[in-house]
């Protein structure tokens, strides 16, 4: 009877973190770049039997509930838009634009926003420089 509980709180735990990321992808909607998130379940496979009839084996799996095996991005291309600003770029395909910071840490993005800085340097939202 414990492995019933064990089994529920498996798919309990699963379909938050699912729910999770909807609610990511949900509030992200509208955000330059984002990229969605789907997830993968997979079964937890608690114990596997094998029985004999007439000498042939017959293998019986008892689940376990169920786990997320691994959330992937979806890179696929999002729509184009047109915008009034000369320096807003878009990627088509794959591939990512790379900015660094003042320290020199490089980032990669898709996002397209950019502007020119005080000093003349392109820059994204964040202030970082293509």
């Amino acid at each position: 009877m414990l492995q019933s509980f064990y089994t529920a709180v498996s798919g309990l735990n699963g379909n938050q973190r699912w729910i999770d990321v909807i609610s990511d992808n949900i509030a992200n909607v509208n955000t330059i770049g984002f990229k969605s998130e789907r997830v993968t379940f997979e079964d937890l496979i608690a114990r596997s039997l094998t029985t004999f009839g007439n000498n042939v084996p017959k293998n019986t799996e008892i689940g376990g509930g169920s786990f997320i095996a691994l959330t992937t991005k979806d890179f696929s291309q999002g729509s184009f838009q047109t915008t009034t600003n000369p320096l807003d770029l878009a990627l088509d395909g794959e591939g990512f634009f790379i900015v660094k910071d003042n320290q020199g840490t490089v980032y990669y993005t898709r996002a397209g926003q950019f502007r020119l800085d005080a000093d003349g340097n392109i820059v994204n939202v964040d202030g970082l420089k293509l």
